[in-house]
Formats: C-alpha cells, structure tokens, sequence
C-alpha cells in the first residue's frame, strides 16, 4: 500500500451506502452482510458510520466527508453498483492529496467495477483489501450541454455514447414496472432496455479528435472509452486494458448503412458478437489508444459515464494517470 499517514482513526471505515440499489435489493444484501459480522472476521473492517447518499444533499455529503478525513479517516467503502461508486469516487478525488482509500461492496445491477471478480462475500463481489490499494487512473470529462454549460465528471469504469449510453437511460428510468423488473432480474432488465433502445435507436453524427487528427463520422453506432472493460452486465470488451497506463482504450463501431432496418439489423449483430465473445472480430469495430479524445455532435446527446446517463453536445475526455487510491 501507497505511505499514508496513520492515526488512531486510520483503521476505522465509513460506508457510504445507496439504499435504491438494484431497485431496493441492495439494502438487504447490505444487511445481511451486517449482520454476518463477515467484515470485522475476514477483512478486520470496523465501521465508524453508515451514510445512505440517497438521504443527504451532495454539497452535505461532501462537507462531511472532508471533516471526516481531517479527523483521521482514510477509508471509504462504497456500497451499491457502479454509479455508487462513480458518486463517492467525484466527491473524494477532489481530496485526493489527502490520500483517501476506497473500497467497494457491489450490491448494484450491474457491478462492473468488480469485474473479473477477485473477492466475494457468498455471491457478492468485494474490493475490500485496503493493505493492498493502489493508485488507479481516473478519466476527467468536461462537457458542454445544450445550453453551453460546462459540466464536469470523474470516472474509473468507462464511459459511452451510442447504443450503450441510451440503454443505459432506459434501464435506469425511474418506473414503478422497471424498478420491479431490475429488484428481481437484472439481466431481463438490461434485455428490456436493449430492446426499448433498438426501437427507437438512431445513429450519432459525430466529430471525432484524438492523437492529434479529426475525424468526422458521419455516423456512429457506439463508441466505449474505457478503463476497464466491462460494461452492462454482462458484455465485454475481451481486451486487457491496464488500469493505471495513463491511456484510454477505446472501441467504436460506424454505421455501414443509411438505410433504417440494416442499421437495426447490424446492431443486432453487434450484439451477437458480444455475446459469442467475437466482438473483436466485428468488420465495423475501430480500434483506439489515446490519452484524450474530444467528441462533438450535431445535436444533444446521450453520454454514459460509470452507469449515469448525462446529455451533451460537445465532450473532451483526458485522464488523470495513477491519481486515487482504490482496493484492488
């Protein structure tokens, strides 16, 4: 583990809980493994205070948890799915000369931030060992919506624009049909969302900038930028991504057709590929190493960054090499 300094807070641990992950589920798993006593037996885990982040303000959470530090606590364990950990990761990175320490309990939909899982409680994926955290790339992007605001976010896991990005809009809408469907089936969920999404789908007019050249694509189906390469449950990129390279990976697919049911018949066999685990053979897949990537579209669109759905016209991502320390 990176030196940091230790006090007598050091070994105590605040969790940062999201009681409407997986549509409620999450709290009770959460509970169980509470009650289990697991935490303190296997990884000598001692909870100084449980924050639900669904029941205080953002500026709050972070007040609380810059107090937190300066008094002596270091480690924070998120617990929900990846946009649980997207959230406390944008709160702490702004303290991250103070050397926080995140861990993570995946208790979420889709838990992509514990993929390949190393660690579990039964059936629960774990990033709980804190001896052993090390520092890990963050991606930075800084967005511009429709009203020429500037927004900015950080990000571990990857971010999207395409196909993703609006399944990812459709699987997180707040219904009461949905909620049920994600608290009892994850993966039908995701289903429901893909086929809501190739409905409706329409391919993005983008201009693309990186490793110093413009590209202009007239259309694009999706394009990843990734840290670590799974996303949605249970697709990935079969591709060993380096989590602390200080480079992004990054995958896109082009439209090879104007016509409307090609179009829908092509990302059909996108999908497919994905889940024969032949993606990287797929003739439309673009290939890219780069550390930043600028990104315009002619009109606003979807970004998914960590599981959250944004909206955009113009994007610059960069990373931010070996910045915060994350249990591996």
């Amino acid at each position: 583990m990176q030196n940091i300094i230790v006090n007598e807070n050091f070994h105590e641990t605040i969790v940062l809980f999201n009681s409407k992950a997986k549509g409620g589920k999450g709290l009770k798993i959460w509970d169980y493994i509470l009650k289990s006593n697991i935490l303190q037996e296997k990884y000598k885990i001692i909870i100084k205070t449980q924050i639900d982040i669904c029941k205080i303000e953002s500026q709050a959470l972070k007040n609380m948890l810059i107090n937190f530090i300066k008094d002596g606590f270091y480690k924070f364990i998120a617990v929900g799915g990846d946009g649980t950990v997207h959230s406390v990761v944008n709160i702490l990175f702004e303290f991250r000369a103070m050397k926080p320490l995140i861990g993570a309990i995946g208790v979420g939909s889709s838990n992509d931030f514990h993929k390949p899982n190393k660690d579990k409680i039964g059936s629960i994926p774990v990033r709980l060992n804190f001896d052993n955290a090390f520092y890990h790339d963050v991606g930075l992007v800084e967005f511009k919506d429709k009203k020429n605001f500037l927004l900015k976010e950080y990000f571990i896991v990857n971010a999207s624009i395409g196909f993703t990005a609006n399944a990812n809009y459709f699987f997180n809408k707040n219904s009461r049909i949905n909620n049920f469907i994600k608290k009892n089936n994850t993966n039908l969920a995701i289903f429901c969302a893909i086929l809501k999404n190739l409905f409706s789908y329409k391919p993005i007019q983008t201009i693309l900038t990186y490793n110093g050249i413009k590209y202009i694509s007239n259309e694009i189906i999706n394009l990843g930028i990734l840290k670590i390469p799974h996303f949605s449950g249970s697709f990935v990129y079969p591709k060993q991504i380096k989590v602390n390279n200080g480079i992004f990976k990054i995958f896109y697919f082009n439209c090879k057709s104007k016509n409307i049911y090609k179009n829908k018949l092509h990302i059909l066999q996108i999908m497919k590929d994905f889940l024969q685990n032949n993606i990287l053979n797929n003739p439309s897949l673009k290939e890219v190493n780069t550390d930043k990537i600028e990104i315009k579209t002619k009109n606003e669109t979807l970004l998914e960054i960590d599981g959250e759905v944004k909206k955009f016209t113009h994007s610059n991502f960069n990373i931010i090499k070996e910045s915060l320390l994350l249990c591996p």
